[in-house]
């Protein structure tokens, strides 16, 4: 009993951080810029799957590791970098 206590308490510790963001894409006159491709590339290696804007010029990118920052990658382009907050704005390059 004490084994599978340990295990379940273990395993909830190694795969319970998860990083999501939300990036705001915009135009240089800040209306919404739908359709664009973000993607993070995370600090000690990683790249997520690239996300597409909503029509509100939105998208959630989410990872599971433990990196705290890296790169904000819209159309191929770095628009932010640093440590990763829960929300940006950034315009669309």
């Amino acid at each position: 009993m004490k084994t599978l206590l340990f295990l379940l308490v273990f395993g909830l510790a190694v795969n319970s951080y998860a990083g999501r963001i939300t990036v705001k894409v915009v135009h240089s006159d800040q209306s919404p810029a739908s359709g664009a491709k973000v993607v993070l590339s995370l600090d000690g290696g990683g790249v997520t799957n690239a996300v597409r804007t909503g029509s509100d010029g939105k998208a959630t990118v989410s990872w599971s590791s433990s990196a705290v920052s890296g790169k904000v990658i819209v159309n191929g382009s770095t628009v932010f970098r640093g440590r990763l907050p829960d929300h940006v704005t950034v315009k669309k390059p």
